[in-house]
């Protein structure tokens, strides 16, 4: 068989590798350009001067709990460190707790609901006891937090800014100490 052949087969077989891999390669590269276009747009809302700054919502911050007295109060007080919170908007779902997690939530002054119901069990529960009495409440956004993390002091005016700037939701990075 003679070299041209073997360039055209050469060609082709290209050719189809490329159309095989174009809509993933295209998608890769929208889903880049919509995480470095992102980026920017935050950068560009932290850079404004105060009073530009979009208004600060009200956020109540959801913290599900299930025997957590070892983790609980170093938890809140992270969350009562932060910018921007009020001591009444950090909530505890003390679920099915055996443990001390809702006195230990009280002694640091926070609001405490306490659940209790053995068939319906998981934070899943907890969560949808939550909302069912916080809905009826004047709050602009709601966080869930677990009970063993700590939290920065600006992550609720982080969260703040974004959702006031248009964000319909806030995922925040969750690394393990």
């Amino acid at each position: 068989m003679d070299t041209a052949f073997w360039t055209g087969l050469w060609l082709l077989s290209g050719s189809c590798l490329v159309i095989l891999t174009l809509p993933g390669t295209l998608a890769l590269l929208f889903v880049s350009l919509g995480g470095v276009l992102s980026r920017l747009k935050i950068r560009s809302l932290s850079l404004l001067p105060v009073e530009q700054q979009p208004q600060a919502l009200r956020i109540a911050v959801i913290v599900p709990a299930h025997n957590e007295e070892s983790l609980i109060q170093r938890c809140l007080v992270s969350l009562l460190a932060c910018e921007r919170v009020a001591q009444e908007g950090i909530i505890v779902i003390a679920d099915n707790c055996t443990d001390a997690t809702a006195e230990r939530a009280r002694a640091v002054g926070v609001r405490v609901l306490e659940r209790h119901d053995e068939r319906q069990r998981g934070k899943g529960h907890a969560l949808a006891f939550a909302f069912t009495q916080l809905l009826t409440e004047q709050w602009d956004a709601y966080a869930v937090i677990d009970a063993d993390t700590v939290v920065e002091p600006n992550f609720l005016a982080a969260c703040s800014r974004l959702l006031a700037a248009g964000a319909d939701a806030v995922q925040a990075r969750y690394l393990v100490r």
